[in-house]
């Protein structure tokens, strides 16, 4: 999880006594508060709101962060992107909802998230009363409530838990629905800092084994966020599409690349867009 713990406010506590006794200088979180909070821990911190793009998100600086340069990539989801409106979006990294619920405001039919960090899926779920998206929460080891499943009406699916179970997910839908279940995913968003190159894999084998875009005609894009140095911007696209057809022989297509902000000298926060292939080459 990226947190932004270890940091010393120059003034207040953020709702919360963050500092031991014996030293001033050390900030003190403890395990629990950090991966198993209460609801009464979820009350107890300061929260902050912004509204972008008339979508208001939330989120607790103690636990979770908050770019605002990303409203670049926010507004291009917005303007730009297609086949959103009544087909199904997933995001590995969902986090506060930067982009999940962009994609919501967009008419998707149903998205799925996952995210490790309960702060920021509880940012995620006031986002979502507050913008008046009907959510479910499966957790970790926890049985999908097939009830809030099957209603239409619950557009976001959230899973705090790894990303890992992604697959396996899916493959319990799948069953579910009688061992057939495919439906058109026509976007995965990645969007992890420095790198989510370890779920490359996940979504390209999510499209393969799930997805039923090619069928209707439609694209199925994955959006790829990196920090990418200045000299290697030039070569990622197709670098990039490469390693993607080497996982499970897609036919892949570079797009985009979009250049979100600087992250550090000469290092870009990139989104590479690629068009995923249903059909094995």
């Amino acid at each position: 999880m990226r947190v932004p713990i270890n940091l010393l406010p120059v003034y207040g506590d953020f709702g919360i006594n963050l500092y031991s006794t014996q030293d001033k200088e050390k900030t003190e979180i403890s395990e629990q508060l950090l991966t198993s909070p209460t609801e009464q821990d979820f009350k107890k911190l300061f929260w902050c709101t912004s509204n972008q793009n008339g979508i208001t998100q939330f989120w607790c600086p103690v636990f979770t962060m908050f770019s605002r340069g990303n409203i670049k990539e926010k507004i291009r989801i917005l303007q730009t992107f297609k086949n959103i409106e009544n087909n199904y979006i997933i995001d590995l990294y969902s986090g506060i909802g930067y982009f999940t619920l962009c994609y919501l405001k967009k008419n998707c039919k149903r998205i799925f998230c996952w995210e490790l960090n309960p702060w920021s899926i509880n940012g995620l779920v006031k986002g979502a009363i507050a913008n008046k998206f009907k959510y479910m929460v499966t957790y970790e080891n926890e049985e999908i409530d097939w009830n809030k499943f099957d209603d239409d009406t619950t557009r976001l699916v959230i899973f705090q838990e790894s990303n890992e179970y992604a697959i396996k997910r899916f493959n319990q839908i799948l069953k579910h629905k009688n061992n057939y279940y495919k439906i058109p995913i026509t976007h995965i968003n990645l969007g992890l800092l420095p790198s989510s190159k370890l779920s490359w894999p996940i979504a390209s084998t999510l499209l393969k084994d799930f997805s039923s875009a090619s069928e209707k005609d439609l694209k199925s894009q994955i959006h790829i966020h990196e920090n990418v140095g200045v000299r290697e911007l030039d070569n990622f696209m197709e670098i990039t599409a490469n390693d993607l057809t080497k996982i499970n022989g897609q036919t892949v297509e570079p797009v985009h690349l979009e250049k979100v902000k600087t992250f550090a000298p000469d290092v870009w926060h990139i989104v590479g867009d690629f068009n995923i292939s249903q059909s094995n080459v």
